[in-house]
């Protein structure tokens, strides 16, 4: 009865055209929330405002949303208490969040609402504004407006892009969050940058990870292999410089080698121990991380080359 009646309440108040500027969602909003009957039908005028917002790009008329009309969403949703309306999930909440955001300044506040958006995505599960989109079409949707803005002005970090995977991850079940989990944390092995927010390191952010899912019954997430558990160890590793990343990756070799089968399973599907092994040599020779005495010697024969061409030019 409740979904039919919130269906009714759709079907008489979501805007009459699918609009794609920001500009044309604000005056539909404006028009249907005068002639909604109460604040419940109020609420899910709202939301289809937020729903028709996400059909917009940042260069179309009125977007990104003047400061003004960032800050009416918010105004509108406490003015006519739609918190515990149920068109305003924990899903449609992060609609609502990334709208009512200033990013009427530059391209930079149009990504950093977009990061914030994604982590608060991550982890939900319920429907969106418009009760029929998920979480991993708003998600893949927020990707795509970061990429789309460029690496530029929308960098995207090793880490930011484990934290995006996991929120377009299915996990409608324990099972799947678990999967999620494990992919991240292997995601997040040889990640070095901080999160999307930017000042979370990857360290903490695995370690959250690692610690929901060690919150998962065992029956639907089993204690991880070795060869997973190296991962895991690496991911909460400190990479926040390039010493301390050869030594994540030095560390990761070591643990990985004590692992007697090659074929043991690492953390996601068709990972094995050797094929980790491989990687990880790879990533150590890319970081050209090696002893004192290597570096030591790279830095003087550079010094004597530089020497050198000096004194013939």
């Amino acid at each position: 009865m409740l979904q039919f009646g919130l269906t009714v309440l759709l079907l008489a108040y979501l805007p009459t055209t699918v609009a794609t500027s920001c500009d044309a969602c604000k005056a539909t909003y404006a028009t249907d929330k005068g002639t909604a009957a109460d604040n419940p039908a109020k609420c899910v005028v709202l939301a289809a405002y937020l729903t028709c917002l996400e059909t917009s790009g940042k260069t179309d008329a009125g977007c990104p949303l003047a400061t003004a009309d960032a800050a009416a969403i918010e105004t509108d949703y406490t003015a006519l208490s739609c918190s515990g309306e149920s068109v305003f999930t924990a899903t449609c909440k992060c609609q609502k969040d990334f709208w009512k955001t200033d990013q009427s300044a530059d391209t930079a506040a149009v990504c950093s609402a977009a990061k914030a958006y994604i982590l608060c995505l991550k982890g939900e599960t319920a429907v969106a504004c418009d009760t029929k989109n998920t979480v991993i079409g708003l998600a893949t949707g927020v990707e795509t407006r970061m990429t789309g803005l460029g690496t530029t002005d929308c960098a995207i970090s090793d880490s930011c892009q484990c934290q995006i995977n996991t929120a377009k991850a299915t996990i409608d079940s324990n099972a799947n969050k678990c999967t999620a989990y494990d992919n991240e944390l292997s995601c997040l092995r040889t990640a070095q940058a901080a999160g999307c927010d930017g000042s979370t390191t990857k360290s903490a952010v695995a370690t959250a990870t690692d610690t929901a899912r060690d919150g998962l019954p065992s029956g639907d997430c089993a204690a991880p292999t070795a060869t997973c558990q190296c991962e895991i160890n690496a991911a909460k590793g400190d990479a926040s410089s390039t010493t301390s990343y050869c030594t994540v990756l030095s560390t990761l070799k070591t643990c990985l080698s004590a692992v007697a089968t090659g074929t043991e399973a690492g953390c996601t599907t068709g990972s094995t121990q050797a094929a980790l092994v491989t990687d990880t040599k790879a990533k150590t020779a890319t970081a050209k991380c090696g002893n004192a005495a290597d570096r030591m010697t790279f830095a003087l024969a550079s010094l004597i080359v530089s020497v050198l061409m000096h004194l013939f030019l």
